[in-house]
């Protein structure tokens, strides 16, 4: 550190010298009776059920995506160039959201 940033913080050259900065981090040892508490807070919060139900609906999802972005793609290779360009673009968000959901 150069001495003009010394000054401007008014900081010490002392190289020895212990600051709050140096000083080691206080730790909380974990007691029994925190580990019974959470163990009881554990205990009394509701099971998350249903998570299977999830994973299939968004497959479901995912592939009716798919199949919108196939009829779409197919729809902008049979309209004017003008009109595809938007059809197109919307094709590509079902594709994202194809995967998405995957």
């Amino acid at each position: 550190m150069t001495k003009k940033l010394e000054e401007l913080f008014q900081l010490s050259s002392d190289k020895d010298e212990n600051t709050e900065l140096n000083l080691p981090l206080e730790t909380q040892e974990v007691t029994e009776a925190a580990l019974d508490n959470l163990e009881k807070i554990e205990n009394a919060l509701p099971q998350v059920r249903g998570l299977e139900s999830a994973d299939t609906e968004m497959d479901s999802l995912a592939e009716l995506a798919q199949a919108s972005y196939r009829d779409l793609m197919d729809l902008g290779m049979q309209v004017d160039s003008r009109y595809s360009s938007e059809i197109f673009g919307v094709a590509g968000t079902m594709l994202g959201h194809a995967i998405t959901a995957k």
